[in-house]
């Protein structure tokens, strides 16, 4: 984007550049593709959809924001659907909201 060249650039161009489809895309298929399991004990995944509870623990399982990462501005309008860490695990383990 320029910022060291030319460190006030122009917002508009900058929101168009950064919130492309093809961006976007890219985004999550490195996402996808960076996903590591570091140990598999007990043939714990798949999580089974019957689990029944599990614990997800701190601040960033079920902000929406902190899913993108730290360097985003808050005062973005959103350009993606976001699907936190804690939505995510209810909805494929099927937990109930406590």
């Amino acid at each position: 984007m320029g910022l060291f060249e030319r460190p006030y650039v122009d917002p508009d161009d900058a929101e168009r550049i950064v919130h492309r489809k093809e961006h976007q895309e890219l985004a999550l298929q490195a996402a996808r593709e960076g996903v590591v399991l570091l140990k598999m004990k007990n043939n714990l995944l798949p999580l089974k959809t019957d689990i029944g509870s599990i614990a997800v623990i701190g601040p960033n399982a079920n902000d929406d924001l902190n899913q993108l990462g730290d360097y985003i501005p808050g005062a973005i309008p959103n350009y993606q659907d976001i699907v936190t860490v804690l939505e995510a695990l209810r909805k494929k383990c099927q937990l109930k909201q406590e």
